[in-house]
């Protein structure tokens, strides 16, 4: 044995560097349990934080969108999400936009029709959708949209209210979570996909 150690000191390193191969293992353990059902985030919430934030947008409940959505002739509805997210699923009639689009690009690709119709923003919650429909606003009553609206909630609030979503094939429940941070404030998690049902 080498000077300076006792049997008893090595035997209490034994100890210790068992208990803390055990104190890893249990947390390993735990970091695979699936997360709770109680984590769910509060949409409410987060619908009133974006109200305080784009107090010039105007934001509407999904009554008022799928009422305006059954009337595609005085109704344009933009989806403010990544190719991604659309091909999962999407409002019926939903037109995809990127949330970065420069106002002049919009209005060369839809400028035309936008005169007389309501338009209509959305996204996974409302945050992407508030910001372009905020930065448009003017430039669309310039070019003669009636109204404009952000969907208060998103697609979020519409899978969760369980009003009808599209995909390339037709009629699809399910909805894309964008991350599992954003996925908390979808109720109904395992109608969640990354990616489409193959086509049917």
């Amino acid at each position: 044995m080498r000077p300076g150690f006792s049997l008893r000191s090595i035997t209490c390193g034994i100890r210790c560097l068992a208990l803390a191969g055990t104190v890893l293992f249990v947390a390993g353990a735990a970091a695979l349990q699936p997360r709770p059902a109680d984590d769910r985030a509060d949409l409410g919430q987060l619908e009133q934080r974006l109200l305080d934030t784009y107090p010039h947008v105007r934001h509407v409940d999904p009554d008022s969108v799928a009422a305006l959505v059954a009337n595609p002739a005085e109704t344009i509805t933009f989806d403010v999400r990544d190719d991604g997210e659309f091909a999962v699923s999407h409002i019926p009639g939903a037109i995809r936009v990127d949330a970065d689009i420069r106002s002049d690009a919009f209005l060369a690709q839809f400028g035309d029709r936008l005169a007389g119709r309501t338009v209509v923003f959305y996204c996974s919650v409302g945050v992407r959708s508030s910001k372009l429909a905020g930065r448009l606003t003017e430039e669309l009553r310039r070019r003669g949209a009636s109204r404009i609206y952000n969907l208060s909630g998103g697609i979020f609030r519409w899978h969760n209210e369980q009003r009808p979503l599209v995909d390339a094939s037709g009629a699809t429940r399910y909805v894309h979570p964008f991350d599992p941070h954003w996925g908390r404030y979808v109720s109904r998690r395992d109608l969640t996909r990354m990616t489409p049902i193959p086509a049917r």
